[in-house]
């Protein structure tokens, strides 16, 4: 019988070091998903909390559709000439909670090749909705009108004196916890006459934002 009794003594405490090693294990999943639930993790990166002042770059190429007398004119016009162009804008972008945003840009637009012609240089303002977003994973798509004149109030924008010269339309990637954001334009549009026409043809264009 001592035999036996050992080894109800050895299973006892096999059944004892199962029981604590489970236990360790789920208090390190527990610890984990505290961690997780404390840092936001689960919900991801909410729209709230892209709230905020960013520091904006946006660089890349397009064409400029351009009549014989190399005035900008609608791309569908069979009379058209699409002139090259690579453009860079740096500004500064505020956001709100609903995901509204109001950007100050300085734009350098310089003929490809470049050649003996000086850049265009000239200032912005954009004016951004967010129309869909997913937490989950941090992306979302908005649409922008450009204005030239008009001031930006935070998110908000004043649009006495204000122009609108074109619209786009962006699709964006949230990383490193909410500060920065990737966008790549999808639609680019700038107005020939008023609101109406679009003298933009090809383009590449994408921006950063990092949040301030």
């Amino acid at each position: 019988m001592p035999y036996s009794w050992g080894l109800k003594m050895k299973k006892l405490s096999m059944i004892l070091l199962i029981g604590i090693a489970g236990f360790a294990l789920s208090a390190i999943q527990g610890s984990g998903k505290a961690v997780a639930q404390e840092h936001g993790h689960h919900e991801g990166i909410s729209l709230e909390k892209l709230a905020g002042n960013y520091a904006v770059t946006l660089q890349g190429s397009i064409t400029t559709c351009v009549d014989p007398t190399v005035k900008p004119i609608d791309c569908k016009d069979p009379t058209a000439t699409a002139m090259p162009f690579t453009v860079l804008q740096v500004g500064e972008n505020t956001r709100d909670e609903n995901g509204n945003a109001c950007a100050t840009f300085t734009v350098v637009r310089t003929t490809l090749p470049v050649d003996n012609k000086l850049p265009k240089v000239s200032v912005i303002r954009a004016i951004a909705k967010v129309k869909s977003y997913d937490p989950a994973t941090g992306t979302g798509d908005q649409s922008v009108i450009t204005y030239s004149g008009g001031t930006c109030n935070g998110a908000s924008f004043d649009d006495k004196g204000a122009t609108p010269t074109g619209t786009n339309f962006a699709h964006f990637a949230v990383s490193n916890d909410g500060r920065r954001i990737d966008l790549v334009l999808t639609s680019n549009v700038t107005y020939v006459t008023d609101t109406t026409g679009n003298s933009i043809g090809a383009f590449s264009l994408s921006a950063i934002q990092l949040k301030q």
